[in-house]
C-alpha cells in the first residue's frame, strides 16, 4: 500500500472516529424522535401509516407525516435491534457520509491538487455540532441527500451526466423521510440558473427537475400531499425556536463559533475573488465568473442566516465549494499531516471514544423526573405539557393520558391548537380558555413558563403535587400528597428505562382497529 493511500485510510477511519465522538456525546434526543419511533410501531404492527391521529384529545385534521418513512425504516428498526448504541452509531454514520460525499465533491472540483486536511475538517465538525448539537432526527436524511445531490451534479458539471439519471429516485425516497426535499428541488433549480448564466449545458439540469417532480406524488397521501407541502415550506413557524435568525438574542451567543467560521470562509472568498479580479480583468472576470458556485452560497447562506436550523445546510455547501480556497492558505508538508493526526487521536482518547453508550436521559433536556411521578401514580385522562416535551410525554404516558398536542404540529393540528397552548404558557390575553374548551386532568408545565405561579391563583382546584427540575405536575382536585409516590433520584434509572412504553406493537394491533371503529375516530 502507498504512502497516498495509507494517509486516505487513516484520514477516513479518524475522520468518523470524530464523528463517532460528537454523536456519542451529543446532550439528547431531538423532542420528535419520539413521535417516529411511534410511527414505525403503527406502521410494523398495522401495515399501513395511519393518517388519524390517534394519540392527542384535541380535533386535527388528516395526518400528513412527511416524515413517516424516517420513523418506520429507520428509528424505529434500530432502536428496537441495537437500542441506543445503534442510535448513536447511526447518527456517526449519517455525520459521516455527510462529510463523506463533501469530500468527494471536493476532490472533483480540485482534482490532482487535493489532500486531506483532518484539522480542516474537524473545525468544521466542531462547528456544525455545535450549531444544532446534532441529535438524532429526520433533517439527518437531508443533509446527506444535499451533500449527495451537489456531488452528482457536480460531476455533471465536468460532463459525467448519467449519473444524473439518480437524482429522481432519490427525491422519491427522500420525499417519504423528510419534507427537506424542496431543498434538493431547489439545489437542482439553482444549477440549472448558474449554468445558464455561465453559458453552459444547462437543460439537462431541467429535464432531471422536469424528472423529479411528478414523483413527489408517490407517498401515502397522493397528490393531496404537495398541498400540505407547499403549507409546511412556507410557514413562517415564528414560535417555533429552530426557525429563529442566528442573531436572535436567544440563538447569537450559541452561534458565535459559526459566525467566526461562516466569517473566516467568506474572507478568504473574498481574498480570491478580489485577487482574480486583479489578475484577469473585470471582462475575463466576469466570463469565468463561477455563478453556480455563489448562487448555491447566497441562498443557502441567506436561509443558515435566517433559520437556525439550516445552518448545516449552508455549511455543506461552503465545504464543497469554498474547501479548495481555505486549502491553499494552508501549510502542505507532511509535518503538518502527520501533528494534525496526532492532534485529534488526542482529542479522541481524551473525549472519550470507547466512552459509555447509554440512553441520552438529561435532566437538562427532558422532564424525566416529572414524567415518571405522573407514571408510577398511574393518572389518567388528559394532559397538557409544554409543546417541545410533547412527544415524548406521549410516548410515556399513552394510553393512560392522552396529551393536548405534540410537536408534529402542523402535520396534524391547525394552528388555532397551538396558538391556544402558546398563549396559556406564556400568559397571553384569556390564557385559562383552554382549560375551559379542552378540559384537562393534568398540567405538567414548565416552571420557568410565565403561567406556572398562576395556575393555582387563577384556577383553585388545580394544585401543585411534585415539582421536578424542568416542571411542575398539576392536578385537579389531588389526593393528599403523602399518598403519592415519589420518582427515583438516580439518573441510572432513568438511562435504562428511557424507552420503556406501554406502546407496544401488540397493543397497537389491538388499539388500533377499535380506534378506527370509535365515536373518537369519527369527532377527529
Amino acid at each position: 500500500m502507498s504512502e497516498k493511500k495509507l494517509y486516505s485510510w487513516i484520514f477516513y477511519i479518524t475522520l468518523f472516529g470524530l464523528c463517532f465522538v460528537l454523536a456519542n456525546h451529543t446532550s439528547g434526543y431531538d423532542y420528535d424522535l419520539w413521535a417516529r419511533i411511534i410511527v414505525g410501531k403503527v406502521f410494523w404492527a398495522t401495515g399501513h401509516v395511519l393518517k388519524h391521529d390517534f394519540l392527542s384529545y384535541t380535533p386535527s385534521h388528516i395526518w400528513y407525516d412527511h416524515e413517516w418513512g424516517s420513523g418506520t425504516f429507520c428509528f424505529y428498526p434500530v432502536q428496537l435491534l441495537f437500542g441506543p448504541i445503534g442510535l448513536v452509531v447511526l447518527q456517526a454514520v449519517f455525520i459521516y457520509l455527510t462529510f463523506f460525499f463533501c469530500i468527494k465533491t471536493i476532490k472533483l472540483r480540485m482534482g490532482e491538487k487535493y489532500s486531506h486536511n483532518i484539522l480542516l475538517f474537524m473545525l468544521t465538525l466542531f462547528v456544525y455540532n455545535r450549531c444544532i448539537c446534532l441529535p438524532v432526527r429526520c433533517q439527518m436524511f437531508t443533509f446527506l441527500f444535499v451533500s449527495i445531490v451537489i456531488y452528482i451534479l457536480e460531476r455533471a458539471r465536468v460532463g459525467k451526466n448519467k449519473t444524473l439519471i439518480i437524482l429522481p429516485f432519490l427525491i422519491l425516497i427522500w420525499n417519504n423521510l423528510h419534507g427537506g426535499v424542496v431543498s434538493g428541488l431547489g439545489i437542482i433549480f439553482m444549477y440549472a440558473v448558474g449554468e445558464m448564466l455561465s453559458r453552459r449545458p444547462f437543460k439537462k439540469y431541467l429535464i432531471t427537475l422536469a424528472c423529479s417532480l411528478p414523483l413527489l406524488i408517490i407517498n401515502p397521501y397522493g397528490i393531496k400531499y404537495l398541498d400540505f407541502l407547499f403549507m409546511a415550506t412556507t410557514m413562517q413557524r415564528q414560535d417555533i425556536i429552530e426557525f429563529w435568525s442566528v442573531f436572535h438574542p436567544f440563538h447569537f451567543k450559541k452561534c458565535i463559533n459559526f459566525f467566526c467560521w461562516s466569517g473566516v470562509v467568506i474572507l478568504v472568498e473574498a481574498f480570491f475573488l478580489l485577487k482574480g479580479l486583479v489578475q484577469k480583468g473585470f471582462v475575463r472576470f466576469v466570463k469565468e465568473f463561477d455563478y453556480t458556485k455563489w448562487i448555491i452560497l447566497v441562498v443557502t447562506g441567506y436561509l443558515g442566516f435566517s433559520h437556525v436550523k439550516l445552518i448545516p445546510i449552508f455549511m455543506i455547501s461552503a465545504l464543497c465549494f469554498c474547501y479548495e480556497n481555505v486549502y491553499k492558505l494552508v501549510p502542505k508538508s507532511d509535518l503538518c499531516k502527520v501533528w494534525s493526526l496526532i492532534f485529534v487521536y488526542i482529542l479522541i482518547a481524551g473525549v472519550g471514544i470507547f466512552a459509555p453508550t447509554t440512553a441520552k436521559a438529561t435532566w437538562a433536556m427532558y422532564p424525566l423526573k416529572e414524567v415518571e411521578f405522573i407514571r408510577m401514580n398511574d393518572l389518567k385522562g388528559r394532559a397538557i405539557v409544554s409543546y417541545g416535551h410533547g412527544s415524548y410525554c406521549t410516548y410515556k404516558f399513552f394510553p393512560n393520558l392522552k396529551v393536548y398536542m405534540d410537536g408534529r404540529y402542523e402535520e396534524v393540528w391547525d394552528e388555532e391548537i397551538f396558538m391556544h397552548l402558546k398563549v396559556f404558557q406564556e400568559m397571553g390575553y384569556a390564557w385559562g380558555e383552554i382549560l375551559v374548551r379542552y378540559p384537562a386532568d393534568v398540567i405538567m408545565i414548565e416552571k420557568n413558563s410565565p403561567v406556572y405561579n398562576y395556575i393555582e391563583k387563577e384556577f383553585p382546584e388545580w394544585k401543585l403535587v411534585y415539582e421536578g427540575d424542568i416542571s411542575g405536575v398539576f392536578i385537579k382536585n389531588p389526593k393528599p400528597l403523602s399518598e403519592y409516590k415519589l420518582p427515583p433520584e438516580d439518573i441510572e434509572y432513568y438511562q435504562k428505562t428511557m424507552f420503556d412504553t406501554d406502546i407496544t406493537q401488540e397493543f397497537l394491533k389491538d388499539y388500533i382497529p377499535k380506534f378506527m371503529k370509535s365515536e373518537e375516530y369519527n369527532a377527529k
